[in-house]
């Protein structure tokens, strides 16, 4: 946890989680800003082995040069070196501005690891226009679904 306490109380001290907590919360609290590092310092746990996260990175990343993660997907640590930025100017200034980097970050993740077929969207799409396979048909798929046109015939 980034930081916690209740809403209401401004002068008790801020649980935290040493490794996840923004530098900045022992001395002026939470904010939007120190829970995007929390965030950020969470998608590293979640994507890799971070080991040291608590101590030689405790506020730091590992240099990319030396992750392959990294290495493969510069833009996603682009994303969490923004969001666990020192200071908290530098960070992602609200959980929306995140949400569309990281869409787009996965979006770029599956087509890398996607052969041979072209993705419009990550985003989780309704059951109407959610890919399906296709049944075997001479008709053409919708393109924003799955379902099957049939195929007009010509006049012969």
């Amino acid at each position: 946890m980034g930081g916690v306490r209740r809403i209401t109380d401004e002068e008790s001290a801020i649980f935290g989680t040493v490794g996840y907590r923004a530098p900045e919360v022992p001395q002026v609290g939470t904010s939007v800003a120190s829970d995007i590092y929390t965030i950020g310092r969470t998608l590293v746990v979640l994507c890799m082995e971070f080991r040291g996260y608590r101590g030689t990175y405790l506020h730091t990343l590992p240099p990319p040069d030396t992750t392959p993660l990294f290495q493969e997907h510069d833009s996603l640590y682009q994303l969490i070196a923004k969001c666990c930025a020192t200071d908290p100017a530098d960070r992602f200034q609200s959980a929306e501005e995140l949400r569309s980097q990281l869409l787009g970050v996965l979006r770029e993740v599956v087509a890398a690891g996607t052969t041979g077929t072209a993705l419009t969207s990550a985003a989780s799409p309704c059951s109407r226009h959610r890919p399906r396979p296709r049944p075997r048909s001479t008709g053409r798929s919708c393109p924003r679904c799955a379902r099957i046109r049939p195929t007009r015939s010509t006049p012969g």
